[in-house]
This record gives C-alpha cells, sequence and structure tokens, in this order.
C-alpha cells in the first residue's frame, strides 16, 4: 500500500492495527497523547510477539514503517484513513472526532474501531458525515481476520470501498454490518459472556469448570470468562453498559461481578488478577 494511515491510540487496539498495517507494507502514525512513551509501549508489545513467534518483523523494519506523535493534527497531517482506537466512552470519541472533522481534508476517511458505540453519532459531529465508517477489529488485531465494516446513514459508497480496499489490504475479511449497538459479533459474544458470569455468580459451577465445559462441549478456542480476563473486567463493562443502555434489552444488563472485579481493579491479564490469578503459576 502506498497510502499513509494514522492510529490514534496506543492501547491494545491501537497498538494491534498498527502493527497490523506496519505488516501489510504500509506506513502508519500512533498518535498518543502519552508521546514517545507510548510508542515504547508499542515497540515492547511488538518484541513480545516476536518471542511468541506470531510475527518476525525486525525492530528496525517495524520502525522504519511505524512513527509516532504526541500531537494530533501532526500526526493525522499525511493521513489518507485516521482509525480512532481510544477508550469505549462516547463523550471522548465524540471529542475526537469533532477535532478529526477540522484537521482532516473531505477526502481523509475517518474511521473508529469502537465495539459498542454508534457511528451515525460520531458522524453528526464532523460536519462530513460521509467520509465517517466504523472499522470494528478484533483482538488481537494483527492476528483476527474479520473486521466488521459500519457505515453510518451518510457514509458515501466511495469511503465504503476505501475501507473494503484498506482492510482487504491487510489480508483481513471485511463484512458489512448495520450500525446498531454492539454491531453483529459483540451482540452475540457478549450475550454469551454475560450469561458465563451469571452461571458463576449463580453458583452452577466454579470458573474453570465453565470454561473447559465451553471449550470442550462448545469447541470454543477460549472459554468466555478467561476471555473476560484477556479482553479486560473494565472494557468488557463498558461494551454491555453501551449496549445495554442502547438498547434496553436484560441480556445485556451487566452482571454483578464485573461491577466489583471494575471496582477492585481486578481487570484482568493486564492487572495480574481478575477472575483467575496471574500471578499462581
Amino acid at each position: 500500500m502506498s497510502e499513509a494511515f494514522a492510529v490514534v491510540g496506543a492501547g491494545v487496539m491501537g497498538r494491534g492495527i498498527a502493527l497490523a498495517v506496519a505488516l501489510s507494507g504500509a506506513k502508519v502514525t500512533l498518535v498518543s497523547r502519552r508521546g514517545q512513551k507510548g510508542y515504547v509501549g508499542f515497540l515492547d508489545f511488538c518484541k513480545k510477539e516476536r518471542e511468541k513467534k506470531r510475527i518476525s518483523i525486525s525492530e528496525s523494519n517495524l520502525m522504519s514503517h511505524v512513527g509516532w506523535s504526541e500531537s494530533l493534527s501532526q500526526g493525522v497531517k499525511d493521513a489518507n484513513i485516521v482509525i480512532e482506537t481510544l477508550e469505549e466512552n462516547e463523550d471522548i470519541k465524540l471529542e475526537l472526532f469533532k477535532k478529526l472533522g477540522k484537521l482532516c481534508p473531505k477526502n481523509v476517511v475517518l474511521s473508529s474501531n469502537t465495539s459498542s458505540l454508534s457511528i451515525n453519532d460520531l458522524s453528526r459531529v464532523t460536519e462530513s458525515p460521509e467520509r465517517v465508517i466504523g472499522l470494528h477489529f478484533f483482538n488481537p488485531a494483527h492476528v483476527m481476520r474479520l473486521v466488521e465494516v459500519v457505515p453510518c446513514d451518510e457514509t458515501s459508497s466511495e469511503t465504503v470501498q476505501k475501507a473494503f480496499t484498506f482492510v482487504h489490504n491487510l489480508v483481513k475479511e471485511p463484512v458489512i454490518v448495520k450500525d446498531s449497538p454492539g454491531f453483529l459479533v459483540n451482540r452475540v459474544l457478549f450475550t454469551m459472556i454475560n450469561e458465563a458470569l451469571y452461571c458463576l455468580m449463580d453458583g452452577l459451577a466454579d470458573a474453570g469448570t465453565i470454561d473447559k465445559a465451553m471449550e470442550l462441549g462448545a469447541n470454543l478456542p477460549m472459554g468466555p470468562l478467561k476471555l473476560v480476563d484477556y479482553i479486560g473486567a473494565d472494557v468488557c463493562l463498558d461494551i454491555l453498559r453501551n449496549i445495554y443502555m442502547k438498547t434496553g434489552n436484560d441480556k445485556y444488563l451487566p452482571c454483578p461481578i464485573l461491577e466489583k472485579l471494575a471496582k477492585k481493579g481486578y481487570l484482568g491479564r493486564k492487572a495480574g488478577k481478575g477472575i483467575y490469578d496471574f500471578s499462581v503459576k
């Protein structure tokens, strides 16, 4: 790819998407308020992926494809597509899209990796909703092949085509999904995750048994409670809250266990403790 891209946010998803772009041979700027610290975190993440033998790209090659910026205006100035990966907070994302709408020329595609918020709502603050689209990657973004492409009501066919070309060039599979709370995969996935948490709360079985049963009985690669720890209890809580608030459907009402985990800071792998204790070998 000869185009340049910008990823706003250097968290788990931002790092993974930036790596996916670099692996495709394109140039990408990682924009983070943490500046160089965010970039160092990205390089550390890639080092661990090399150690796991999930990637083979050298650090020098990586650095030639991935730049960084602490300044939003500088970071997105040369981008053809901007991918937002900030925390799942509507106010924060709306504020960013207001800024992007003013900073980026109207031929630049503005996309969000949101997993539960409305693309229509994000588009309305930009004054050019025809170039706004959802690009929902899955974690780990450089490994998982699916990307949900979510047009808003005003998204142009040209923007959809640019999004499809971008995803295909990452050697991933795009699927068009209607703009609705949680889109497609998370509507199904988080119903299962929430029910597994309620099974744990109701004492049907312990966490290990629930995960083993779902792995062996439903052929899942990872049990739903392990997945909570992998995603993060705080992220799971935000996603379920957003879907519940938008749909009003009780099946998305977050299990109280998630509230307790988030309040205690037991966020899963990233915190060393969640439903499972990762300090115990």
